[in-house]
């Protein structure tokens, strides 16, 4: 379990588990990939206050490409938004990875957790017990949100969606951390040795389809439009994050 002193402030716990976030880069050695200005930073409004969208890309191993994205206040640099989106490679089989936290009056009110199948059989064995075994943990400190009603169910049927209870911020965020080290020792193995070129086509195949159907979501949520403009957020959801290869 990581160590590290417990984050006082729902805010803090934000910035606690981006930290988390860049040990596993480090842990999996991945290099970070330079990206066009007009993805790295962004500025915006959002609920009265101005904001910053800073985001990172990293790659290598069994990475394809993972997204590090965080939201800031200008005015005193508190984080209130962090997402990660984690796209393995296609002969790996391994899941994709998404984590998305927003903050809403000084509250953790939205936690979305997710290891998304690109490979039925592995998801079985491998990710299932990681998504499990999180919800298990989370479940004392947090309430459960419905599933969203989305054109296309871009969600494995275990993943998490909650917020934190009143004071519980601490907890719920330490079992999002050991969540991070279980995917991390996850994406540290290889599971490509035995991997058959049906398999793999099959896997990129969904994590495609996966990502078609994340654009569709999010250009009809428009949730990221109110805060950066329709044509920014456009193009950062459909050509940048969520662009199909």
């Amino acid at each position: 379990m990581p160590s590290q002193t417990l984050p006082r402030t729902p805010s803090e716990s934000i910035s606690w588990l981006h930290e988390q976030t860049l040990v596993m880069v480090g842990k999996l050695t991945l290099r970070e990939k330079v990206i066009p200005s007009c993805y790295s930073l962004m500025r915006g409004t959002l609920c009265g206050h101005a904001i910053t969208l800073h985001t990172h890309r990293f790659t290598g191993s069994v990475v394809r490409c993972l997204t590090l994205a965080s939201v800031r206040k200008q005015k005193t640099s508190e984080m209130c938004g962090l997402a990660l989106i984690g796209l393995p490679t296609a002969s790996s089989l391994l899941p994709i990875v998404k984590m998305e936290l927003r903050l809403a009056s000084d509250a953790l009110s939205w936690v979305s957790i997710d290891l998304f199948p690109t490979d039925p059989s592995l998801f079985a064995s491998h990710a299932t017990p990681i998504l499990s075994s999180l919800r298990d943990r989370v479940s004392p400190h947090g309430t459960a949100h419905p599933r969203p009603t989305q054109r296309v169910d871009t969600l494995s049927p275990l993943a998490l969606l909650c917020q934190a209870s009143v004071g519980q911020e601490a907890a719920l965020t330490q079992a999002i951390g050991v969540f991070l080290q279980q995917v991390t020792t996850l994406f540290d193995r290889s599971h490509s040795e035995d991997t058959s070129s049906e398999r793999t086509q099959r896997a990129w195949q969904a994590q495609r389809d996966w990502l078609r159907g994340e654009q569709i979501n999010r250009r009809e949520s428009r949730a990221m439009s109110t805060v950066f403009g329709e044509p920014a957020a456009e193009r950062y959801l459909q050509d940048f994050l969520f662009n199909v290869p």
